[in-house]
């Protein structure tokens, strides 16, 4: 009962807090936990979600620093632009260059603290999998489904 109280106290703080695996395994059961990550690691757990192991390098050099999740459901976004901008070696005034551009999207504000930079990239054989599992969430998205009334009438109009 308390492991489930710390944890959605967790849940409610602004602030991203981690919560212990311990909680969680003792609210769900350690039968349903070994499932549950093995799923998870798998794959197979939901298709909205996918595990990318740790990189096992240096905190200071890491792309992965722990075992994560992508959250297909919640993508962030920003202009390539942005990035393009970031490899630039020649701009030596990145609060200037990301005022230029948050003049047409503000949202490169979002950069002015910190420059970001490529740590890490997927091999194509992870690449493609990522891909196909975030594209498949958003095509089905994407097509709405018939009304009721729409289905009766094309079902009799097929015979």
């Amino acid at each position: 009962m308390s492991a489930g109280i710390r944890i959605l106290r967790n849940m409610a703080c602004p602030e991203l807090i981690e919560s212990n695996p311990e909680d969680i395994k003792s609210l769900i059961g350690e039968k349903a936990w070994r499932s549950h990550t093995e799923s998870l690691v798998s794959n197979s757990f939901r298709s909205d979600l996918h595990f990318l192991p740790s990189d096992a390098q240096e905190s200071a050099f890491s792309g992965v620093a722990a075992h994560s999740l992508v959250l297909f459901r919640y993508p962030l976004t920003a202009p390539v632009e942005i990035f393009e901008c970031a490899q630039d070696v020649s701009l030596v005034n990145w609060p200037a260059t990301l005022a230029r551009i948050a003049r047409i999207k503000p949202m490169a504000n979002t950069f002015v603290q910190e420059k970001p930079i490529k740590r890490i990239r997927l091999v194509p054989r992870y690449l493609a999998d990522l891909l196909t599992r975030y594209v498949a969430i958003y095509i089905r998205i994407g097509s709405p489904d018939f009304s009721e009334k729409a289905v009766s009438r094309l079902a009799k109009e097929i015979g």
